[in-house]
């Protein structure tokens, strides 16, 4: 179902408003300090203090917009610092900035809010831009006493361009962290300034709509229906020109995506007093939503000459097309049993089909009860607690295996000028969805008076029929795997959120918060199945996490000295092979822990801060990897290069030797443990004085900062675990590439209502 929560309108005069930020971000440290760097490394970085070389500060002089605010430390050859694994010369300030102005009013028949807003952002990288225009209309209309109409609609169009990053050849933020062992041979400015050379753009059109007609004819029965309805068209585009310095015949890619998913509701309610303690309210409804994808991609490479190319032009010339569309289709009813408003009861269920189910499936039925209890309403409830609701909930629910996962599918592809069908799918009449089956144990609370609020649950979740891809036997044609229902999965944990008044004065108060948050995981069988890879040392293993680190080999007491055979580092290495000592553990976070705290303070200053802490989990650092079997003097081996170079290699740490001594390393070795502490945000908000305003009815001046200091543990030694790959449970694990971690964002925003 599409809803859209926004502001709606309000009975009166039109009530204006304006709201404008200004800001900029900033990329915070990733890398050691350059004075951990060993000798041999000074002419790299600040080690050796010097002015800016001529050709860095050309280069930043040529792109004046694309550094302005961020000062030049001193640097050597091509520049740049350890504390930023050398790509700093090409880091800036991103200048942030947007505007938005909103009216609401209306009357009793007709209520409306419209806004429109602007917003244009730069990161840190020198082509990396945001510009996103917004405009938003949301109406509600009363014809009768008993009709309402409502209609809200939202357009969005984005412009985004992006610097070339990631594990990719072309790519700025790869060629700058492996230096002069680059693609280019080469750290110079003047040729890394080449790779900045292309165009990385993302054109995003997003128009949000839907319309609720709900008609009460008695007091006791309503009946709703919607309609929504979201469409998005994405256009990608890639350019390396022709002349461009690691294609000179030029490149373009082009990629058009067009998304639409249609949805239909109706909701009835009938509520009914059967006497004055005791009350029911019976509800019904269906819902349908279909989905429909297209994306069609061209690429082409070899231009005859520079100019604005299209991939018509281009010499070598490829094309391709996906379609897609998949329907959903379920009613539910329910019922709630309300007892003296304090015991609450209530059960239902939901009925879902689906166009991806194989033939032997059908409806799919998702029971549902609950119940709560408002325990503070009993007289014998003490009065230090004055809320108290307990609660309980038992629920099914299910996730859908793609379009095509159950049937045979052949890839047509053209092979030799000729076409020709290829293997892909050998699909599976069986299929059917993944369900989850869920229960949940909690209460809401408050104590001494309101001074503390808490609320926790505790959930167990299991997953039965987990769609899982098999792999199937190559002898019978179709290599790639296949989707089954073979896994049984759980998972459990806890929420807790508490806060608390811990001082209140009559212009004065102090408050203080505090959340935790649990998530633990496990893959209790895979049918027999065996254990497969996800991506970047992501697994799925009968008794592990979901997914977990696995690698092949590891390196026995990775803490402790390394064992020496002579001069050279000999670490013990143990292959994964029958054993679980090459388990390192989950890849999502298992514990989050948040803490907030603010300030009321005289005169209406508000002052609030706010940090999270997220472990128990482990990363793959593919850049670091990559850089060090290519030889890079990579900072995240500093401090092994430093025992190295003095002759002490015996009192280095086993991991360390392995990871950072070029004929032994392996990507194995990359995993580390992942926690870490953010200061998530610190924000003062200032009244304006009613003499400054102007005509305005009320306003404020509010300055703020984003992911402000960040603590990550030592066995982390570069990046910021927010860094890189994070495409979801189906695609790829949390893992690092070569991308710079997420900046600090320093705005001040002022808002004036008329």
């Amino acid at each position: 179902m599409i809803q859209i929560f926004t502001k709606s309108g309000h009975a009166g005069r039109p009530v204006w408003s304006f709201e404008t930020h200004q800001g900029f971000a900033k990329s915070l440290p990733f890398g050691p300090d350059p004075s951990d760097a060993p000798p041999s490394d000074s002419i790299y970085g600040c080690v050796v203090v010097s002015p800016c070389s001529g050709t860095v500060q050309a280069y930043r002089d040529s792109f004046p917009n694309r550094f302005a605010g961020l000062p030049m430390v001193g640097v050597s050859r091509a520049g740049g610092t350890s504390s930023y694994l050398f790509i700093d010369p090409w880091l800036r300030n991103g200048y942030r900035q947007s505007y938005s102005v909103s009216v609401a009013g209306g009357g009793e028949p007709l209520r409306y809010f419209v806004s429109a807003a602007n917003r244009d952002e730069d990161s840190v990288l020198p082509n990396d831009n945001e510009n996103k225009k917004m405009i938003r209309g949301n109406f509600s209309f009363t014809p009768l006493a008993s009709l309402l109409f409502n209609w809200n609609t939202a357009y969005t169009k984005d412009h985004i361009s992006n610097t070339p990053a990631g594990n990719n050849a072309h790519g700025l933020t790869l060629n700058a962290f492996r230096r002069d062992r680059n693609y280019a041979s080469n750290d110079r400015p003047e040729t890394m300034a080449l790779i900045l050379n292309q165009s990385i753009t993302s054109e995003i059109d997003h128009l949000v709509t839907g319309g609720t007609a709900t008609w009460s004819p008695l007091t006791n029965l309503t009946n709703s229906f919607t309609v929504g309805y979201d469409l998005a068209q994405v256009d990608n585009r890639n350019l390396r020109p022709f002349g461009y310095i690691q294609a000179t015949g030029g490149i373009l890619s082009d990629r058009r995506h067009l998304y639409q998913n249609l949805t239909f509701e109706y909701k009835g309610n009938y509520q009914r007093a059967l006497n004055q303690d005791f009350r029911t309210t019976l509800s019904w409804g269906g819902q349908s939503v279909t989905t429909d994808s297209r994306e069609t991609s061209a690429y082409g490479e070899n231009f005859p000459g520079p100019g604005e190319p299209t991939v018509s032009s281009a010499g070598t010339k490829l094309g391709f097309e996906e379609r897609q569309r998949v329907i959903n289709a379920g009613f539910f009813t329910q019922a709630l049993f309300d007892l003296r408003d304090r015991y609450f009861f209530t059960v239902g269920a939901r009925v879902d089909g689906n166009s991806a189910f194989g033939d032997d499936f059908g409806l799919q039925t998702y029971p549902k009860v609950s119940f709560s209890w408002v325990a503070s309403d009993e007289t014998f409830w003490p009065q230090w607690s004055p809320a108290m609701k307990l609660r309980a909930a038992w629920g099914q629910s299910g996730r859908a295996p793609g379009a095509f996962d159950a049937v045979r599918t052949w890839d047509p592809v053209g092979w030799g000028g000729s076409p020709a069908f290829y293997p892909n799918n050998v699909g599976n009449p069986d299929l059917g969805p993944e369900r989850t089956s869920e229960i949940e144990l909690g209460f809401d609370a408050a104590f001494l008076g309101d001074r503390i609020t808490t609320e926790f649950t505790w959930y167990d979740r299991k997953i039965d029929d987990a769609l899982f891809e098999v792999s199937q036997i190559p002898s019978n044609g179709f290599l790639e795997s296949q989707l089954r229902n073979v896994g049984q999965m759980k998972s459990s944990g806890l929420e807790l959120t508490v806060n608390g008044a811990v001082l209140r004065r009559q212009n004065f108060e102090w408050t203080l918060g505090g959340s935790v948050f649990t998530n633990k995981t496990r893959v209790q069988s895979l049918g027999g199945a065996p254990d497969f890879q996800i991506a970047d040392f992501g697994w799925i293993i009968e008794g592990q996490s979901i997914p977990t680190i696995h690698t092949d080999f590891c390196v026995q007491n990775p803490d402790g000295p390394v064992p020496m055979n002579g001069a050279t580092p000999a670490p013990t290495i143990i292959t994964a092979s029958g054993s679980n000592d090459c388990n390192h553990g989950p890849n999502l976070p298992t514990l989050t822990y948040g803490l907030h705290t603010g300030f009321d303070l005289p005169y209406g200053l508000s002052l609030r801060a706010r940090g999270e802490y997220l472990g128990g989990h482990y990363m793959y650092d593919g850049a670091a990897y990559n850089a060090v079997v290519r030889s890079v003097r990579w900072p995240g081996c500093y401090d092994f290069y430093t025992l190295q170079e003095t002759g002490r290699v015996a009192e280095a740490r086993a991991i360390d030797a392995a990871r950072c001594t070029v004929s032994l390393t392996r990507a194995d070795y990359f995993i580390y443990p992942a926690d870490f502490f953010k200061l998530r945000e610190v924000s003062l908000a200032v009244p304006i004085p009613a003499r400054f305003l102007r005509g305005a009815s009320s306003g404020n001046v509010i300055v703020s900062g984003h992911n402000l200091w960040k603590w990550v543990n030592d066995d982390f030694p570069v990046f910021d675990p927010e860094t890189g790959n994070n495409g979801g449970f189906n695609a790829r694990v949390r893992s690092i590439l070569e991308h710079v971690p997420p900046p600090a964002v320093y705005t001040a925003a002022i808002r004036l209502t008329f």
